[in-house]
């Protein structure tokens, strides 16, 4: 975990995200699901075009 200019960065293979009270999870601008919420990464399914 790293901390800098206001952002809190992580890096994990799943990510857990719970509240006290239900709230919404927003993902890439439209909402997920709600809290409790489990996010898992897999692996070789995005892939990233960058120029040369």
């Amino acid at each position: 975990m790293s901390s800098g200019s206001g952002v809190t960065y992580f890096q994990a293979g799943t990510l857990t995200i719970e509240s006290k009270r239900p709230l919404n999870v927003d993902m890439d601008g439209e909402n997920y699901r709600q809290t409790p919420s489990s996010i898992k990464v897999l692996a070789h399914h995005l892939s990233v075009l960058t120029p040369n």
